[in-house]
């Protein structure tokens, strides 16, 4: 699955490569001959729990670089009786960078299958490997008393949701059979109750009742974390009961600053810092319903003529960029004016009705579902009924004083049905 790197890491190109390896039988003279014959790297060595060994450099990319040849010096010392190997060879082994490398920044191993549960520990566990609805559902109830998930079962959690995700392309497919629906929300923000009364008003995830959340699930919301684990416990339950789209707060700049870092640390540890951030790079970045609903989570694009192909052929697995069509699909917004013109975010654009309608018109579709911005009824109408924002935080960041909204899309009519709801109390 690294064999498809983007054109933007052709040859020639310098960036920096890390590697995380855990480093079971920590052995302080391999690390020091490591240092020696690969004096371009960094290498640093985590003691804490698990040792974790990174090694990094900055390289131009093509070829077996430094931290390639470190990390596989490295790897036969972290392998031992009860590691699960497999996601080491699938990381390291190959002719080349071009083999290993995913396309990011940064390449990350999680070995949290190694971590042992403790046996006072009380939450829900996973048997094996797949994660059941009977699981989910205890979960969603631990985590509502304000207890936490063990590490290990997170991470099969987020592992088998991303394994539902990689295959998807960055713009997702959803098809209705005549009679089914959908229900689309848009921004929670790490608002864990006002989720969960969502569930209570409409059901839980399931393949006869779907959702579609549209991104900025984290930041700003005190259960971000809360949030994410259950989204994605649905993702890896069962695919087709939840889909889920990346946000411009799905990226490691936001998250940083607006809190979901600084959450994920303190409740989780480093590493699951790092878990969240790849996994947010395998979320598409749009869907469509029934090749007519458009569902994006900021808006339109700099310029005309953008199809659903291109879209489709976005690669996303990276950091999104500051401009270009991944930026503008987080970021735009809508606007009462004709035409385009900057956006006050700083990034993407504001664009108008005219836009909305060709690019409809030349991709064949009937409506624009957005939400990127608060409104104080939870949702909006806008471009003579071609553009609705949905907003799903009420009470946003219990400041404002807005309802949140969902709506359901049932096949074939498709006719938006818009629920409001209030927020509720939280701890």
């Amino acid at each position: 699955m690294w064999k498809n790197c983007p054109p933007r890491y052709e040859h020639g190109v310098k960036r920096e490569v890390k590697v995380n390896l855990v480093y079971p039988k920590y052995d302080h003279q391999v690390i020091q001959r490591i240092r020696k014959m690969h004096d371009d790297c960094s290498v640093f060595v985590n003691e804490k729990g698990l040792n974790v060994v990174s090694i990094s450099s900055v390289e131009t990319f093509g070829g077996q670089g430094e931290t390639f040849r470190a990390a596989v010096e490295l790897y036969p010392h972290c392998v031992y009786q009860k590691a699960p190997t497999t996601y080491a060879v699938d990381f390291l082994v190959g002719e080349s960078q071009k083999d290993w490398l995913y396309g990011e920044e940064e390449v990350a191993l999680f070995w949290g299958e190694q971590l042992e549960v403790e046996e006072d520990y009380l939450g829900p566990r996973i048997e094996g490997d797949t994660v059941t609805s009977d699981f989910v559902m205890a979960m969603v109830d631990y985590l509502k008393n304000q207890n936490m998930v063990h590490h290990r079962y997170i991470y099969q959690v987020v592992s088998k949701a991303m394994e539902n995700l990689q295959h998807a392309t960055s713009l997702a497919s959803i098809s209705l059979l005549d009679g089914a629906h959908i229900t689309v929300c848009g921004d929670v923000h790490g608002q864990f109750y006002d989720l969960l009364n969502i569930f209570d008003l409409n059901g839980f995830p399931s393949k006869s009742n779907p959702y579609l959340f549209n991104g900025d699930f984290v930041d700003r919301g005190a259960f971000s974390v809360e949030v994410i684990i259950t989204l994605f416990a649905f993702k890896a339950m069962c695919p087709q009961a939840i889909y889920l789209a990346r946000g411009n707060h799905e990226s490691d700049g936001l998250n940083e600053r607006y809190g979901f870092h600084r959450e994920v640390y303190y409740k989780l540890g480093r590493d699951c810092v790092e878990l969240f951030s790849r996994a947010f790079c395998f979320l598409p970045l749009a869907h469509v319903i029934n090749d007519k609903i458009f569902v994006v989570h900021g808006g339109l694009f700099s310029q005309d003529g953008v199809t659903l192909s291109d879209i489709r052929g976005i690669y996303r697995f990276c950091q999104p960029p500051q401009e270009g069509l991944m930026c503008e699909l987080l970021w735009s917004d809508p606007q009462t004016a004709l035409g385009r013109a900057p956006n006050k975010r700083g990034c993407g654009i504001s664009f108008g009705q005219d836009v909305t309608q060709k690019f409809l018109k030349e991709n064949n579709l009937d409506l624009v579902v957005r939400s990127h911005e608060v409104k104080d009824k939870g949702f909006e109408v806008i471009h003579n009924g071609q553009l609705i924002t949905v907003f799903s935080a009420p009470n946003y960041c219990d400041q404002f004083d807005n309802l949140g909204a969902y709506i359901m899309f049932t096949a074939p009519e498709l006719i938006p049905s818009i629920t409001t709801f209030k927020g509720v109390d939280h701890p």
